[in-house]
């Protein structure tokens, strides 16, 4: 009586057991696939920049003052980093610790903008800028510029790599208001050469 009910009984164990190892096996087929994705996905930097009106009175009636509210940086997928270098538009190079890049990026820019220093000067534009050379698990590099542009009315806060330095070079090829991008466009290409160069 006992054998034929284990004889019974067995087999649906076995089943159950079959199923268990089945799910464990598609778990970690997803689970290292998923893993090997975000590896393969590059890092990126995204920049935000917003600006605030503050109001007064004067002699004459009111006037509006812009300033600069909020800035903030994110480096996606951060995770996938192996080094980081902040150059500055002096070629310096300084290593980042990578958990900490973002606060130092924003502390550079924040000081400088309340300084009112300018790394570049074209008529009443003016620019901050460095450059962020991420180097990827896979010994792949990617260069970005990061810049603040400004008129004293306009405020522009930006990112750029690859093709889109390409635009910033030949997008307005006659307009003066735009000197600055193809000055930082020819820093970054020359920095770009350079690195490949060195295989930094």
């Amino acid at each position: 009586m006992d054998a034929r009910i284990v004889i019974e009984v067995l087999p649906i164990i076995i089943s159950c057991f079959a199923l268990a190892v089945s799910g464990i096996a598609l778990y970690v087929n997803y689970y290292f696939n998923h893993k090997e994705y975000e590896y393969k996905i590059d890092p990126e930097v995204d920049v935000i920049g917003r600006i605030g009106l503050q109001g007064s009175q004067n002699g004459t009636g009111y006037s509006e003052e812009s300033f600069l509210e909020d800035m903030q940086i994110h480096i996606l997928q951060k995770h996938n980093l192996q080094e980081a270098y902040l150059i500055s538009p002096d070629n310096t190079v300084e290593k980042l610790e990578i958990d900490d890049m973002e606060e130092r990026l924003l502390s550079k820019f924040s000081q400088e903008l309340k300084m009112n220093k300018a790394d570049l000067v074209f008529g009443d534009l003016t620019y901050q800028y460095v450059f962020l050379l991420l180097k990827g698990l896979d010994d792949t590099s990617e260069l970005y510029l990061v810049y603040a542009k400004s008129n004293g009315e306009v405020f522009e806060f930006q990112a750029a790599s690859g093709i889109e330095i390409w635009g910033l070079a030949n997008s307005h090829p006659d307009n003066p208001e735009f000197a600055g991008e193809k000055a930082m466009a020819v820093q970054y290409e020359n920095l770009l050469k350079a690195s490949e160069k060195y295989r930094f």
